[in-house]
């Protein structure tokens, strides 16, 4: 069955009154104080809901992705990996940065309005009926648009998913899949009031996501008790695992940077990996950050994990072209060159002090400041903190999602960290545009603290 188009009894006029219909649905992404139980993310509710729409998850192959850092590069770099290969692929990720239709990509492409709309009409007396029987039946908002992806997917004949968790894993909507392979990224500290206070824990949680006799990539790790933890639910469930660091080796990892002579690579890195029977010299990514590096490694061992226990067809020149020409939205993003503009989503200390080696590693000679906003629930104390060591110069603001921080406790926060240059706009927009104007071929403005800040600029400056 081919996606559906609009038709004359569409019910949505647009795709905004499509979104609001979504967005009935309580969405726990935007509120700070929900229970992390079974009664709130319940994956009994999404069997139902996936039951009662022909059971779209099913009817792809996939490879789930859960982690706190870098499961949205990687599931970007696997998923280009496997399109360069001839697949045809789904791609779902979250949060989204500027529209809802960039966590269901098909070949690299999110549906048009027309489709979304139309798709989202097939689903809406499910949903109406659903939405009739209470909250135990009732999808939140997260669950309508892993459903929809899938069945997006489903009605589009992809060959492969690749989906990133939302939140935490074991109790994750997406956690239905029975997929083919798992990548458990690095484990950080977030969410903590849900998922944890230790990395013990948080990586707990992660684990929910493997699957008996599934094989899985265990990133690099920062806390041997994740490590510990992970390794452990995998013995339970005899599944095999190539781990970066033991069986997947990185080895010659030498940036790219903004000062490199005309006509070489734009910024990012060449690294050499080897794993179990397979290597690759001199692979490029020009994702920033040295932690892509290690992202590059996991997802280029995710690809030859599915060639080994899949037989997934995959040449080695399909991933070095995969990973090459692969970009991700928002993770430490160049978005212009002179004056420099980044784009980034840091908002965990970990993703916040990874966001600096990458500026001071591929713009060493530049001047930076910053444009900073995140939301309430965060550590923006030590984000800013952190930053500081970066810069001096910030402006700070807030975005539109009523998750944001204040300007004020932002303020009193920055002037603790020592900044020495404090602005404020409550425009993001007008805050990068003013920081813009004044800036010079050698200047860098970076822009990040959240999703909801990411999104708002990247429409303005990329649509």
């Amino acid at each position: 069955m081919n996606t559906p188009t609009p038709s004359s009894h569409q019910p949505f006029t647009g795709i905004d009154q499509a979104v609001a219909y979504i967005e009935r649905a309580i969405d726990y992404e935007k509120l700070t104080d929900v229970d992390y139980t079974q009664r709130n993310f319940d994956l009994d509710r999404m069997e139902s809901f996936l039951g009662r729409i022909a059971l779209p998850h099913r009817r792809f192959r996939s490879i789930h992705i859960a982690g706190t850092k870098g499961k949205g590069s990687s599931a970007f770099l696997i998923e280009n990996c496997l399109r360069r290969s001839g697949v045809r692929t789904g791609l779902h990720t979250s949060p989204h940065i500027s529209s809802i239709r960039e966590r269901m990509r098909i070949d690299g492409c999110p549906p048009s309005e027309a489709q979304f709309c139309a798709l989202l009409a097939e689903l809406k007396p499910v949903i109406d009926d659903l939405r009739g029987q209470g909250q135990k039946c009732n999808p939140t908002f997260f669950e309508l648009t892993v459903a929809l992806s899938f069945a997006h997917f489903a009605r589009s004949r992809i060959d492969w998913a690749v989906v990133e968790v939302g939140l935490g894993g074991r109790l994750d909507a997406t956690n239905v899949l029975n997929p083919q392979a798992c990548v458990i990224t690095p484990i950080g500290f977030d969410h903590m009031d849900k998922l944890g206070n230790t990395a013990a824990e948080i990586a707990f949680e992660k684990a929910g996501i493997l699957k008996p006799h599934t094989p899985f990539i265990l990133s690099r790790q920062d806390y041997p008790e994740a490590t510990e933890a992970i390794l452990q639910r995998a013995d339970e469930l005899n599944c095999p695992v190539w781990r970066v660091g033991e069986e997947i080796t990185i080895s010659n990892i030498r940036p790219v940077s903004a000062t490199s002579p005309p006509g070489t690579e734009r910024p990012g890195w060449k690294l050499d990996i080897r794993g179990p029977g397979w290597s690759y010299k001199d692979i490029y990514t020009c994702l920033l950050g040295r932690h892509q590096a290690y992202n590059t490694a996991s997802a280029v061992g995710a690809v030859e994990l599915l060639r080994k226990h899949a037989r997934l067809n995959v040449s080695p020149e399909a991933v070095r072209s995969g990973v090459a020409s692969c970009t991700c939205p928002a993770r430490v993003e160049l978005l212009q060159d002179a004056p420099a503009l980044i784009l980034d989503t840091a908002h965990t200390i970990e993703s916040v002090e990874a966001l600096k080696e990458a500026i001071r590693t591929h713009f060493p000679h530049h001047n930076t400041c910053v444009v900073f906003g995140c939301s309430a629930d965060k550590n923006h104390a030590k984000m800013l903190e952190s930053l500081a060591g970066l810069s001096g110069s910030i402006t700070l603001t807030r975005a539109r999602s009523p998750r944001s921080e204040t300007i004020e406790n932002l303020s009193k926060s920055a002037r603790m960290a020592g900044f020495t240059d404090i602005r404020e706009c409550h425009d993001p927009v007008h805050a990068v545009r003013e920081r813009l104007s004044g800036a010079g071929p050698d200047d860098l403005t970076c822009v990040t603290g959240s999703f909801f800040l990411a999104g708002e600029i990247r429409k303005i400056f990329v649509g």
